[in-house]
């Protein structure tokens, strides 16, 4: 079991859920934080595979779903540093979540 591939998805899922949250996906935000804490301390393998399973799941591809979500300001306008960000995370997030074991 690698801690420390663990310790770095946990940091991702972090900021990603402040990202979340901004785009008003707070019970994701939640889970996110709750799967990064998950992270930091189990040393259940078969838990540590789930939970990189339903990260994959959260974060499918597709019209409307929390990937193809985007970040604005208060002003309404476009975010595009954040959502940029954001676009970044969903990616590394994913591919992490695949591969840990």
């Amino acid at each position: 079991m690698n801690m420390n591939k663990h310790l770095q998805l946990a940091a991702l899922l972090d900021r990603f859920a402040e990202l979340v949250d901004a785009v008003g996906e707070g019970a994701f935000a939640a889970l996110y934080r709750d799967h990064a804490q998950t992270l930091r301390v189990s040393t259940d393998q078969a838990g540590v595979k789930s939970i990189g399973a339903d990260i994959v799941a959260s974060l499918r591809v597709g019209p409307g779903t929390l990937a193809d979500q985007y970040l604005v300001r208060a002003d309404g306008t476009p975010d595009v540093e954040r959502s940029r960000e954001y676009v970044v995370l969903v990616d590394e997030i994913r591919k992490r979540a695949k591969h840990i074991s």
